[in-house]
């Protein structure tokens, strides 16, 4: 599992995909303080291990997720690495997205994936409503919210978390 976070880590630095000396100098901490925050703040205990692919999400998988699985609780773990994500329209630097008690994990992380790519190309925050009904091939209508659940500093930069919600 260490070595695979470490060729991830070496692809995204050499694809340039990843940019943590500009946004965030040390991603292990800053998860730390993010992860920290989450248990205390939600009350939910994060299981030790992150959820990963062989393939990351800098080059086409699913994106890395912390979770507790018993709570159905997901929280993305590296959106707010990416040079690409655009800020948010709430003044956040950057974010993660994260789903409490809605979703399965195979859901949430075709849903958070699906959100992780759109921070490339569009300003969310706070209210925002997204279709999702093309990615899961549904025939009703898939549509979520976006809540700010967290605001917080690091490094003296503003981040947030937002809690995604259906609400169909």
């Amino acid at each position: 599992m260490k070595f695979l976070r470490l060729l991830r880590r070496i692809s995204q630095e050499k694809t340039g995909t990843m940019d943590t000396a500009s946004v965030i100098k040390d991603s292990d901490r800053f998860y730390e303080s993010v992860f920290a925050k989450v248990e205390k703040y939600f009350g939910v205990s994060l299981d030790p291990d992150t959820i990963s692919s062989i393939i990351g999400f800098s080059a086409g998988g699913p994106v890395s997720l912390r979770a507790n699985q018993q709570k159905r609780f997901y929280l993305t773990r590296e959106l707010a690495m990416y040079e690409a994500q655009l800020p948010s329209s709430d003044g956040a630097l950057r974010y993660e997205f994260m789903t409490e008690g809605h979703f399965s994990e195979e859901t949430a992380r075709t849903l958070l994936t699906a959100l992780g790519n759109l921070t490339q190309n569009s300003i969310l925050g706070k209210g925002h409503t997204i279709d999702l009904t093309s990615v899961f091939g549904s025939v009703e209508p898939f549509i979520v919210r976006l809540d700010l659940a967290k605001w917080f500093s690091f490094e003296k930069k503003n981040f947030a978390i937002y809690r995604v919600v259906p609400i169909n």
